[in-house]
């Protein structure tokens, strides 16, 4: 197997292209030119991140429009599917979605999304090109309680005066 031997002022033997490990044979060379065998940095612009990116927002697209025209159970009005973040070997996603309205209701559209899991998955199968469709996990999206709970509390600071009218304003300058 060819190696690529690059004369820098720590030579690094790397393998070429292939999936066979470096082996004695290679450390030894490097060793001998004045380096230190390493592997490959990996680069975090490598297609793989890429295509996992652009894989999480077209399910993301297919689950919300499976879920605006498909399914017709009425536990599922108004929930969205707010994000989806797929394992690094694409075999499991989760998928978060949000609900517009109160505890209960949350609790009734987490129902409905574990009933209707292995729904969404086969369409999500019929309507991409997937070698492997991933199993899918469900869990609610908390982010906008977060931040509504966040703007409450620098409302009351600002009542009360513990914070300045331009402090806790998202970093906007006046």
């Amino acid at each position: 197997m060819p190696y690529v031997i690059r004369t820098e002022p720590d030579v690094c033997v790397e393998p070429a292209p292939g999936p066979h490990a470096p082996n004695r044979a290679a450390r030894q060379v490097a060793r001998t030119a004045g380096g230190t065998w390493r592997p490959r940095e990996l680069d975090v612009t490598e297609s793989g991140f890429d295509r996992n990116a652009r894989l999480e927002g077209q399910i993301r697209a297919v689950l919300a429009e499976v879920l605006h025209s498909d399914i017709k159970d009425p536990r599922l009005e108004g929930v969205t599917v707010s994000a989806v973040k797929l394992s690094a070997d694409r075999s499991h996603a989760k998928v978060y979605f949000s609900v517009i309205g109160d505890e209960e209701q949350a609790r009734h559209a987490a129902d409905a999304f574990a009933a209707a899991a292995s729904f969404l998955r086969r369409q999500l199968g019929h309507r991409m090109r997937l070698r492997t469709v991933p199993s899918l996990e469900l869990a609610r999206d908390t982010s906008y309680e977060y931040g509504d709970r966040m703007e409450r509390l620098f409302d009351r600071m600002h009542a009360e005066g513990l914070l300045d009218e331009d402090e806790g304003e998202g970093g906007e300058e006046r």
